[in-house]
């Protein structure tokens, strides 16, 4: 079946790899000139597992008729595949990555405001399903997003 929305994010902020870069290239020069044993090389080994995982890090959401998965590889080993029969609420919101969700990532367990699958921004959908759990799934194409919403699934939508 052809997806009705498909968008595929990656971490690309600036700062992330401001923060990084700087990090790798001090650890260069400090290990060439004091580096005695393998060992000593460990947390230039460390950041660049944490660098290479940024880089490889993508998040997939794909809306059908059907259902909503989302992919976040490589963090989560399955896709996460949401029914739209167990969806009671959809819509498209503004929301705070911080003080909602404490960052992006895959935040929030235990959170009051539910689960968030998010990688850059402060757009999501917001779904509420019929147990009374919450996830909201971040996008950087919202205005794309809400049109979907409108013409295919407007039960979903809060009023």
């Amino acid at each position: 079946m052809n997806p009705l929305f498909d968008e595929k994010q990656r971490f690309t902020q600036w700062w992330l790899y401001a923060g990084i870069v700087p990090v790798l290239v001090l650890e260069v020069v400090t290990l060439s000139k004091e580096a005695q044993a393998w060992y000593d090389w460990w947390p230039l080994l460390l950041s660049i597992a944490i660098f290479s995982l940024i880089l490889l890090v993508s998040m997939r959401t794909v809306i059908t008729t059907e259902a909503i998965t989302v992919y976040y590889f490589p963090l989560l080993p399955k896709p996460k595949t949401f029914s739209w029969a167990d969806i009671d609420k959809a819509y498209v919101r503004q929301y705070s990555p911080i003080s909602e969700y404490g960052g992006w990532g895959i935040k929030g367990m235990g959170s009051k405001y539910g689960k968030a699958y998010n990688v850059k921004g402060n757009q999501g959908l917001q779904l509420e399903f019929t147990n009374g759990q919450k996830l909201l799934i971040g996008t950087q194409r919202m205005q794309e997003l809400d049109q979907v919403l409108q013409n295919h699934f407007s039960a979903y939508i809060k009023n």
